[in-house]
């Protein structure tokens, strides 16, 4: 019964403490405009398959013969449309809402696609100048 109070006491003084440390802090965001890479955490909205190779085909002129041929360049990996719904940026900060991107995987679907929370990885590509669309109406 002598040690009831103390341990009482102690109890009750740990569980009135609070911890002064947010979700938020717990991830910090670094920034370096100079790399072209962004990382966030994102909740799937969709993952839809398309056919990278449609409307892939141009005419051009055969160097050796002069004729003018139909010219289809093939894309072995399959092609990815994919909305993820922005909940916390890790690198490089990215607006508010819907983040929407294309994705390639040469061995069939991406593994990201498992999962209803993800940490994504995405760069601009260079050659096509495609961007990061970024939707700030987002009603998910």
């Amino acid at each position: 019964m002598k040690y009831f109070l103390p341990f009482l006491s102690l109890l009750v003084l740990f569980l009135s403490c609070n911890s002064s440390v947010s979700e938020e802090d717990l991830v910090p965001i670094f920034e370096n405009d100079s790399i072209n890479l962004y990382a966030f955490v994102g909740k799937k909205v969709s993952v839809v398959q398309f056919n990278p190779n449609n409307g892939k085909s141009m005419f051009k002129i055969d160097s050796i013969t002069g004729d003018t041929v139909l010219a289809s360049g093939l894309i072995w990996d399959r092609g990815f449309r994919n909305k993820y719904r922005l909940l916390k940026n890790i690198f490089n900060e990215l607006e508010p809402g819907t983040v929407e991107f294309v994705s390639y995987d040469h061995y069939g679907r991406p593994e990201y696609e498992k999962y209803s929370h993800v940490i994504l990885y995405l760069s601009i590509s260079q050659k096509t100048g495609h961007t990061i669309t970024k939707n700030t109406n987002s009603t998910l």
